[in-house]
């Protein structure tokens, strides 16, 4: 039986991009990922083409006035054959619908005034 490679079976270089300095991209940094700071509702991504086997981006796309600039973006810096996984907030998931049924911010998980 052929035996299933994960992450943790393959080496991999890690990269991220965030639009300013904040503590995730120090963190990341830490953790050995090559960070950049990049506006990328706007300017290409900081990378050549064809770089990347997979490109992971998650809650970002709905951020933008332009979301068709990061998909090229993306598809610019995927290798052909190339993954591109991402994701959007589900508003309409049962758990936001309850939270908005007894008065609760779905946007929020947490009150961000609470230091």
């Amino acid at each position: 039986m052929p035996s299933i490679k994960t992450a943790l079976d393959v080496s991999f270089h890690a990269h991220g991009v965030d639009i300013q300095q904040t503590h995730a991209v120090e963190l990341a940094i830490k953790r050995g990922i090559i960070a950049r700071i990049c506006n990328i509702k706007d300017d290409p991504l900081p990378y050549q083409d064809n770089t990347f086997d997979v490109v992971f981006c998650t809650e970002v796309v709905e951020h933008t006035f332009n979301p068709i600039h990061i998909i090229r973006e993306v598809n610019r810096v995927l290798k052909k054959g190339g993954i591109f996984i991402f994701s959007v907030p589900n508003v309409a998931a049962w758990q936001k619908r309850l939270l908005l049924l007894v008065g609760r911010n779905i946007y929020y998980a947490y009150d961000t005034t609470k230091k």
